[in-house]
């Protein structure tokens, strides 16, 4: 396994409750933060992808649209899905002190319905926070638990549109795919499988 530094060593372990709610593997985490970034949060690619983990802004987005409403993180019952205008309303009315919800109990109610823009993106937390979901979210609903490993960082790395016309046997992975496969393996500790 590479070494890595002792931010990005933070960062995973503030994100490992992300990584067991979600069932996503820690080592995947860390080996798709090696190949993406090399653990450079202030990273940046051609196509706009920011940080350790490459968030596009189109996944952004859907971090933005979906997350509040994902159902194994909601946290405060009353406060679920169509629930989120009135609770941030209430909130802002004095309505969460008047019902005696304490201070940590009002910042992760808006932690929970916060929307992020790209600029968040360079803040690792929050970078491994949007990465880890998304895994979670192409192994969980894009491939309905049924991907291999290798759909999974297809649809990651290439997206879900370029999986799909692989996996019809409308396009080959070029070279950069088969190397990110291969490397990402090779980070995991599983070699070439």
């Amino acid at each position: 396994m590479a070494k890595f530094g002792v931010l990005t060593a933070c960062i995973l372990t503030l994100s490992v409750s992300s990584v067991c709610a979600l069932e996503i593997d820690e080592r995947l985490v860390q080996a798709v933060i090696m190949c993406e970034s090399r653990g450079d949060s202030n990273a940046v690619s051609s196509c706009g992808a920011v940080g350790l983990m490459q968030i596009t802004p189109i996944v952004l987005q859907e971090y933005n649209e979906r997350m509040p409403y994902e159902k194994d993180i909601d946290i405060f019952g009353e406060y679920a899905m169509a629930e989120r205008e009135k609770a941030l309303k209430n909130m802002e009315n004095g309505y969460a002190i008047e019902r005696g919800m304490s201070g940590i109990e009002r910042n992760r109610v808006e932690e929970k319905y916060r929307q992020y823009n790209m600029g968040d993106l360079f803040d690792p937390a929050i970078n491994v926070k949007i990465g880890t979901w998304y895994l979670g979210r192409i192994k969980d609903c894009y491939l309905k638990n049924k991907g291999t490993l290798d759909d999974i960082l297809i649809c990651y790395h290439d997206g879900y549109g370029n999986w799909t016309k692989w996996k019809e046997g409308k396009r080959q992975l070029g070279p950069q795919m088969k190397k990110y496969l291969k490397n990402v393996k090779k980070y995991m500790g599983g070699g070439d499988k």
